[in-house]
């Protein structure tokens, strides 16, 4: 992997970096939606770490928010009204699962189950690593000038996003930021233009501060939903879920600038160039300086790392 290339993904919002150096898991996640958790077929190692919601909340409102490890037996709450988590909390709990009593245990339970429960432990206290290393002030916003704030907006997205800008500054190595809330089969022209205008001003900002702070060359970024729309209006006055055709954002990188492909008129196809999700992926994988055609093993069966997607050469530099 390119060590000086960090990736930012936004997916409505999916925000990823990765940057050089800090020996974290894969990923580092602001702890929203449900999808795609854990380390798959990699295995437990490789599980994100979780931030608790709460720390994109202002820190008056908060006691002193911890990051967390993803997984079922070990997930702190998520709640956005959640008090948070003290730093004495997370230390014990981390404890706790390191103990050599829960250790014999957990190696009784790999023993019967064939699972590796010692990657989930060691899957858990990467979290700590989070708290204890220079990430852990990452989401005290306060520490950021009144005017960078106002810049990202109010909303709970512009503060993810600029507390994702200040993880990949402090190491993290693939940060994600979820925005839900998209899904509107209902009353689309009163839900969307709040989502819009938070999505635009985050964003936005979230480019201007990259590029002024000599970060846009070495960040890939990535905005992308996970469909399209339909291009008619149905009787509850909302849009339904449309795969046929939608859009997505790359930037940065090093990515040369440019539109590929087009839809008709009326957005209900693709006329030009069609690109499938495993492209994006092919993408940014040879961008980071890793082979789209590689494999992976999940035990002893070889996968691809995408389904057979191409790079996308108009864009690469």
């Amino acid at each position: 992997m390119n060590a000086r290339l960090s990736l930012l993904v936004a997916l409505l919002a999916l925000f990823v970096g990765l940057g050089a150096g800090y020996a974290l898991s894969n990923l580092v996640s602001d702890g929203g939606g449900a999808a795609a958790r854990g380390g798959t077929v990699a295995g437990p190692a490789h599980d994100r770490v979780e931030l608790d919601r709460v720390a994109s909340r202002p820190k008056s409102d908060v006691k002193a928010a911890a990051p967390l490890a993803d997984r079922g037996d070990a997930e702190l709450s998520r709640d956005d009204d959640a008090p948070g988590v003290t730093e004495a909390q997370f230390t014990r709990a981390r404890e706790a699962v390191t103990a050599p009593e829960l250790a014999a245990v957990e190696g009784d339970f790999a023993r019967r189950s064939g699972g590796d429960a010692t990657q989930r432990v060691e899957a858990f206290v990467q979290a700590q690593r989070v708290l204890a290393g220079p990430m852990r002030r990452a989401w005290e916003l306060d520490r950021e000038p009144a005017a960078t704030r106002e810049a990202y907006g109010g909303s709970l997205l512009g503060r993810r996003l600029l507390i994702a800008r200040r993880l990949v500054e402090a190491g993290a190595r693939c940060v994600v930021v979820q925005s839900p809330g998209w899904d509107h089969h209902a009353q689309i022209f009163r839900q969307h233009a709040e989502r819009t205008r938070e999505l635009d001003q985050g964003l936005s900002a979230l480019m201007d501060d990259l590029s002024s702070r000599k970060r846009w060359e070495t960040t890939l970024l990535a905005c992308l939903g996970e469909f399209g729309r339909t291009p008619t209006i149905n009787a509850q006055q909302g849009r339904d879920h449309f795969p046929r055709a939608f859009s997505g954002l790359l930037a940065g990188g090093g990515l040369r600038p440019g539109v590929v492909g087009a839809t008709a008129p009326d957005g209900s196809r693709v006329v030009e160039r069609p690109l499938r999700i495993a492209d994006v992926h092919a993408t940014l994988l040879a961008r980071l300086g890793v082979d789209p055609a590689g494999l992976q093993l999940a035990g002893d069966r070889p996968l691809g790392l995408v389904d057979e997607g191409q790079p996308i050469s108009e864009i690469l530099g």
